[in-house]
This record gives C-alpha cells, sequence and structure tokens, in this order.
C-alpha cells in the first residue's frame, strides 16, 4: 500500500497517518466526526456508549463511517441549529446518519447498493440502567436504518464491553477487539 494519498474534498482535517506496523493507511476517527473515501485506508475507532456506521457502495469503491455519541441534541433550540458547527452536530445521530450517507451518495455511490454495518451502543457503568445512552443510540440507530428501508449486513450492539472497530471500506471488512470495562484501562 502506498503512503497517504489525498483525502476527498471536506475530509482533510480527520486524522492519518501512515502505519508501518499495520503497512496500512490508518484514519483516527473522533467522537463527532465522519469520514468517506475511495483510498485504501483502514478506519479506526473506539466506541462505549457511541455508535459507528460502516458504510460502502462496493460497486461505485467508496465508504465511510460516523461516530455518534447521541440520537439528538435536546438542548439545541431548532431555529439555531442550522447554524451549528458540523463537528458538533456530528455529535448526533440524526444529524451524522444523514450526512454520511448523503456524503457518499454525493461521491458517486448509489442508496439501495449500500452495504451497512453497525457497532457500539454499550452500557459500560457498573449500575446498568433502563434507557442509556447506548440504548437510546442503538433504538434510534436501527430506527433510522428501517425507516430508511436499509438492511443492516453486519451488527454488535449493546453489551457491556467497549469496542475498537476497524474498517476497510474497499472490502467491506471490519475487525473488532472487545474490551469489558475491567480492561478499559487498555484503550489509551
Amino acid at each position: 500500500m502506498s503512503k497517504l494519498q489525498a483525502a476527498l474534498p471536506g475530509y482533510s482535517h480527520v486524522s492519518r497517518y501512515y502505519s508501518d506496523i499495520d503497512n496500512a493507511v490508518i484514519v483516527r476517527l473522533q467522537l463527532g466526526e465522519l469520514y468517506v473515501t475511495r483510498n485504501d485506508e483502514l478506519i479506526r475507532t473506539t466506541l462505549g456508549s457511541c455508535v459507528a456506521a460502516c458504510i460502502r457502495d462496493p460497486h461505485a469503491g467508496i465508504g465511510g463511517v460516523n461516530h455518534f455519541l447521541l440520537p439528538r441534541d435536546t438542548s439545541v433550540e431548532p431555529n439555531r441549529e442550522a447554524s451549528r458547527a458540523k463537528a458538533v452536530l456530528y455529535r448526533y445521530g440524526e444529524h451524522s446518519m444523514t450526512a454520511l450517507i448523503d456524503a457518499l451518495v454525493h461521491f458517486g455511490a448509489a442508496r439501495h447498493r449500500l452495504e451497512i454495518k453497525v457497532f457500539g451502543g454499550s452500557v459500560l457503568n457498573f449500575k446498568k440502567t433502563q434507557n442509556s445512552a447506548g440504548e437510546q443510540n442503538i433504538k434510534f440507530l436501527l430506527n433510522y436504518l428501517e425507516k430508511n428501508n436499509f438492511d443492516i449486513a453486519a451488527r454488535d450492539l449493546g453489551g457491556d464491553y467497549s469496542r475498537l472497530i476497524e474498517y476497510a471500506p474497499l472490502t467491506g471488512t471490519v475487525r473488532m477487539r472487545r474490551y469489558r470495562q475491567e480492561n478499559s484501562g487498555d484503550l489509551l
């Protein structure tokens, strides 16, 4: 694999580096970010109660990932929402999911060919509560995909463990590591 290739317009701000250990370009996706690529790259993100959707169009050779915190921002007045920074809006599933799918379509994907894999939504605290952030994220995500007539090709949702996911958009391969709460210190 070659060293860094140019990112698609609008995505050069996302952290990317070449890893000799992995012999690959690694994209380090943070909370509230999304990334779309045509390059042979590995997109990594760490999830607790947050959720990530790994989406690609295998025919168009494009894919991407988002990483959102909660289904929606309930603290914002609707008339101010449009002026908020993307980095803030993408923390919320209602914006992040739509933005990721719209970006893929903008760069040549077809909605009917999208392959979708979803991860995250853990309940990580010892006191399991109903309607936790993880459960809210899962419910939102599944409802969003169903409402928009998308099938899920693979999923690993819920549970009491963090996840490190690594997605290769060109092949659709996802590698995932699970970390139980007692091992959460390993995620640094």
